[in-house]
């Protein structure tokens, strides 16, 4: 899962972070 810093998949980043 990528971090937040991938704003172009903004949606898995959210998930992402918790």
């Amino acid at each position: 899962e990528r971090p937040r810093v991938d704003v172009h998949e903004d949606q898995t980043a959210v998930t992402s972070i918790p």
